[in-house]
């Protein structure tokens, strides 16, 4: 994966990369009822260890998910206006070659504000993210209000452009595990 700070130079700058193997499922304990008596320990013991390995794996992808999430507060701001619907719209086409059962578009947005809100009609007409997860990363307004009002609006305007769930999280939330499913 790789994140871009948003800028006029966006692909030109240096990208933020990090690789997350993928997590196998969690590791199935076996029913010991069945099991010869004289087996059942090595089986509960082989049982333990990998669940142990499961369980290291999936806190090492929490840690790098975490270290992620530092990496993206950290990106430098552009005192520039930067333009989100420009980054859906690029998001969207690269989407729409990726075969992948699920996409993630996550917008680091300390400074976002909204100047013009022909952008999903803009975008709609030539682009749909096809239920791609959006998550703004750093999402802070001056009020409560202001916040689920501008939470509100975005929600409404990426349904038009064929996003799937959002969430909005402050810099100061717990960085969430966007890609990892709960163990179970």
């Amino acid at each position: 994966m790789s994140a871009y700070a948003l800028s006029a130079a966006t692909l030109q700058e240096p990208a933020l990369r990090i690789t997350i193997p993928c997590v196998p499922s969690r590791p199935v304990q076996r029913d010991l009822q069945d099991a010869d008596p004289f087996k059942a320990g090595d089986i509960a013991t082989e049982d333990s260890v990998l669940l142990v390995q499961f369980n290291a794996q999936l806190d090492d992808a929490h840690a790098a998910l975490t270290e992620l999430g530092r990496g993206l507060l950290a990106l430098p701001t552009h005192s520039d206006a930067v333009d989100i619907w420009g980054l859906i719209g690029l998001a969207s086409r690269i989407f729409a070659y990726d075969t992948s059962s699920r996409q993630f578009l996550i917008i680091v947005a300390r400074d976002e504000t909204v100047t013009d809100s022909s952008g999903p009609d803009v975008i709609r007409a030539s682009y749909a993210l096809r239920g791609a997860h959006v998550d703004f990363v750093g999402f802070d307004m001056a009020s409560v209000q202001e916040q689920t009002e501008r939470a509100r609006a975005w929600n409404s305007w990426l349904q038009l452009v064929g996003a799937g769930p959002t969430h909005f999280y402050r810099s100061n939330d717990p960085f969430p595990a966007l890609f990892v499913r709960s163990p179970g």
